[in-house]
């Protein structure tokens, strides 16, 4: 066993730890975003940097083995979280992506309105009522108390062609929900998280991209004066663009940018394009939203993956893509579910 003191609290972990391992033993929260356990240290994303007394630099946590009497600064020094910050910082100026839809920013209450109209897709009511009466102090808004016009006029979709009829979709589903006598009990709003990376406005080709994700039809009309059908709503929800991240909820970067302070850089320079590879039946990848942590490298290479994932391009430049030039169906077979659940920004998440 060996000891050594963090943040002057002394502990003992056994032979070969980490200091990682030891902030977790203490209870200290060490942000990480580029290592897994069981999986080779990366420290590509140097968010986990601690001091130790001695040394001329700081090190990253995850990848330094304790030795006896070793000296830990962590959350006591004051220059190891200007460096978390500054490091989580440059990820998060070059993460290219909405953390939440703009339609989802405009709503009064932040609910998530993107959610609401995938289970209009899906057929699920219920689900689609529960999502809509969050925040509501009342449950179910009535057809009259929906806010229709701000989540709408925010609508990216609108750009193109003509926002998708999210005011029409609200109505829909309280009357769909009335009618079949479910009442979802009143929830609290969304928590609103302090960091939101948004990608802006998008050229023609960006547009294309979603698009491509979406029924490409115009405005829905509804066929009788009450409102939508259901199959009307079904085809108008297919045209949403699905512009939030499908991770927004579990992005270890996002959680991470909170930990330290951190804040999306404003006019850091030019921006990653908007890519979407939705090759795999099951997997859509994102390439803007990586982080290049490498974790699906090691684990397609550990679970035997004849193909895989690699990092292509060199310097600042790099990326993690399929090797060999291969589709991410041919990438990604037996390693599936890991790396999905690996990833920690949403690069790779289920459909």
């Amino acid at each position: 066993m060996t000891t050594v003191t963090m943040d002057d609290r002394p502990v003992t972990v056994p032979d070969g730890a980490t200091v990682l391992t030891a902030a977790r033993q203490l209870g200290i929260a060490i942000p990480t975003l580029c290592h897994r356990d069981g999986l080779e240290p990366q420290t590509a994303c140097m968010a986990c940097v601690v001091r130790i007394a001695g040394w001329d630099r700081l090190v990253p946590a995850c990848a330094i083995t304790c030795t006896e009497g070793m000296v830990i600064a962590s959350e006591t020094d004051e220059a190891v979280g200007a460096a978390r910050r500054r490091a989580v910082e440059l990820l998060l100026g070059d993460h290219l992506g909405d953390c939440d839809a703009p339609c989802q920013l405009a709503d009064p209450l932040g609910r998530h309105i993107p959610r609401m109209i995938r289970h209009v897709a899906a057929g699920d009511i219920a689900a689609a009522a529960a999502t809509l009466a969050a925040g509501a102090d009342g449950g179910l808004p009535a057809p009259d108390e929906v806010d229709t016009d701000r989540p709408e006029t925010a609508c990216r979709r609108g750009r193109h062609d003509a926002p998708v009829a999210i005011g029409e979709l609200m109505h829909y589903v309280v009357r769909a929900a009335q009618q079949r006598g479910i009442a979802p009990a009143p929830r609290p709003a969304p928590r609103r998280r302090s960091v939101c990376v948004h990608m802006g406005r998008l050229d023609a080709d960006e547009m294309a991209v979603l698009l491509a994700q979406a029924n490409p039809a115009g405005r829905v009309v509804a066929s009788r004066a009450e409102g939508y059908t259901d199959a009307e709503a079904c085809a108008e929800a297919a045209r949403c663009l699905h512009c939030d991240c499908r991770a927004a909820a579990t992005c270890a970067l996002r959680e991470a940018a909170e930990t330290v302070g951190a804040t999306v850089p404003r006019g850091a320079g030019e921006r990653r394009r908007l890519e979407i590879d939705a090759e795999h039946p099951a997997v859509i990848h994102e390439p803007g939203k990586c982080i290049a942590c490498g974790l699906c490298v090691q684990i397609t290479a550990a679970r035997g993956e004849p193909v895989g994932m690699a990092f292509v391009g060199r310097g600042f430049g790099v990326r993690v893509r399929p090797a060999m030039g291969r589709s991410l169906a041919e990438a990604l077979t037996v390693s599936t579910d890991a790396c999905v659940d690996a990833c920690p920004t949403g690069a790779l998440a289920w459909r």
